[in-house]
């Protein structure tokens, strides 16, 4: 069972603006910039997520994005860089590319450098990810090749974000806070120590906290300048036979976040 995007908004609506007054946390002193760059595919895909797909994605009204966040220091020192992108993974290889050509333009250090996936089922296949195994077949040559051209066009997107982010800088707050939210449902059930059955289980784990991090313009504490968020239920509202790019839950909560604080990247 899944539930409908339109209930998940709602259930997010209701949950997410607690997020901010719970455990407050804050940092200053610091410096803050980020950036948010469309990543959806220009041309068929093959997509990822689900191994009863057996066709290319299209191009869609819903986009694709990857957001990210610089913290350095008021001397202009970069501290940490942080990507998300609307993905179902990050394989290695990927986040090493991308790496290597920040390196050299920003002088960060590896450990300083993440990227990480808002795990949507909706988003495309990417060169080193899961192919094979994926799909239980090896593909097409021509759409292992499609995979491969947006794979290297994804990592220059990525670089792109990163250097922009990194640039656009300036003094900021920092606060750390955590919410809730109730819609993550177990999935598995599991009978003396043994998988049974796909189904919603209301005695499973699950973890319904939402960690917050927001960032707010040291001159402006009410300008919201970013939001970062974590809530661990999988993107699987947006289910074949659907053949268009979508961010689901996550990035349809990342638009309704950023359109609640304009100028926002969530």
């Amino acid at each position: 069972m899944k539930p409908t995007l339109s209930i998940i908004l709602l259930l997010l609506a209701v949950g997410l603006p607690s997020a901010f007054a719970q455990d407050e946390k804050s940092a200053s002193g610091t410096t803050a910039g980020l950036a948010k760059i469309d990543i959806t595919p220009r041309v068929p895909v093959r997509m990822i997520g689900y191994a009863s797909r057996d066709y290319e994605g299209e191009p869609a009204e819903n986009k694709l994005f990857a957001r990210a966040l610089a913290i350095g220091d008021e001397a202009g020192r970069l501290g940490a860089l942080m990507i998300t992108a609307d993905l179902l993974g990050i394989p290695k290889s990927l986040s090493d590319r991308v790496f290597e050509r920040i390196e050299r333009k920003l002088g960060i250090s590896r450990e300083r450098f993440a990227i990480s996936a808002t795990h949507t089922h909706g988003g495309p296949t990417l060169s080193d990810y899961m192919q094979e195994m994926h799909f239980c077949k090896i593909l097409p040559a021509g759409e292992k090749q499609h995979i491969d051209e947006y794979t290297a066009w994804l990592v220059d997107r990525l670089e792109q974000i990163a250097i922009q982010a990194a640039g656009s800088r300036q003094p900021a707050n920092l606060r750390w806070g955590e919410g809730r939210a109730g819609f993550a449902m177990n999935r598995r059930v599991i009978e003396n120590g043994t998988w049974k059955a796909m189904r919603p289980n209301p005695h499973g784990s699950v973890d319904h906290s939402v960690p917050v991090l927001t960032v707010t313009a040291a001159d402006n504490d009410s300008k919201v300048l970013g939001i970062f968020l974590s809530y661990a239920c999988h993107c699987t509202s947006y289910a074949p036979p659907n053949k268009g790019f979508h961010g689901d839950w996550a990035g349809a909560a990342a638009q309704i976040i950023e359109k609640r604080h304009p100028g926002s990247h969530a």
